[in-house]
C-alpha cells in the first residue's frame, strides 16, 4: 500500500512540473532552430530556480531507492544501480549548475516518469509504452547535450559531457536489460 502512495505522489509530482515546463517550451516554439529553443527556453526566474530545484530534489528518491530495495531483500542490478547512484550528479549538472535548456529533456523525463510511476501505482497497462517513453527521454536528452557541445562558444562544457556520458550510458544499459528480459521470457523463463 505505502508503494501505491508513494507511486501515486510522485506520478502526480511528475504531472506539476510537465505543467510549469509545457508552456516555457510552447512559449518558444517560434524560435528558428534547435540550439535557439535551447538557449530560448532558459530562464533564471526564481520561479524557474524553485522548479529546477524540485526537479533535482525529486531525484534523490532514486538514490535512496538503492538502500531501500536492499533493505527489503530485493538486488541490485547493474543498469538500476548506476541509474540511481548518478541520477543527482546529473541533475546537479544540468539543472542546478547549467540550467541552459534544462527544460527540453526534464519534459521528457518528466513524461516518462509520470507513466512509470503510474504503472508502479497500479495501471498496468501503461506498461507497454514504458520502453518507449524511456528511449524517447533518452535520446532527446543526448540530442541535446551533443547539440550544446556542438554550439558550444567558449562556456563551461563538462556538465554537458557528464550528462551525455551518463544519458548514453543508460540507454546501453536499459538496452542490455531490455535484451535481458526478452532473452528470459522467450526461453519461457
Amino acid at each position: 500500500m505505502n508503494s501505491i502512495l508513494y507511486s501515486a505522489f510522485s506520478a502526480s509530482m511528475c504531472i506539476s512540473i510537465l505543467q510549469y515546463i509545457l508552456p516555457v517550451i510552447v512559449h518558444t516554439q517560434n524560435t528558428q532552430s534547435f540550439i535557439n529553443l535551447l538557449s530560448a527556453v532558459t530562464n533564471s526566474t526564481p520561479q524557474d530556480g524553485m522548479w529546477r530545484l524540485i526537479f533535482h530534489l525529486s531525484k534523490f528518491y532514486e538514490y535512496l531507492d538503492i538502500v531501500l530495495v536492499l533493505w527489503s531483500g530485493g538486488s541490485i542490478g547493474l543498469h538500476f544501480g548506476f541509474h540511481h547512484l548518478t541520477t543527482p550528479y546529473l541533475t546537479y549538472a544540468r539543472t542546478v549548475y547549467k540550467p541552459d535548456g534544462w527544460q527540453v529533456f526534464a519534459v521528457f523525463n518528466a513524461f516518462h516518469h509520470a507513466i512509470m510511476y503510474g504503472y508502479f501505482a497500479g495501471a498496468t497497462s501503461l506498461g507497454g509504452i514504458l520502453p518507449i517513453t524511456g528511449y524517447l527521454q533518452l535520446i532527446v536528452g543526448i540530442m541535446v547535450e551533443l547539440a550544446y557541445i556542438q554550439w558550444n562558444e567558449g562556456g563551461i562544457l563538462w556538465p554537458n559531457v557528464l550528462s551525455v556520458t551518463l544519458l548514453s550510458s543508460y540507454a546501453v544499459l536499459f538496452t542490455r536489460d531490455l535484451r535481458d528480459r526478452n532473452d528470459k521470457g522467450g526461453r519461457g523463463e
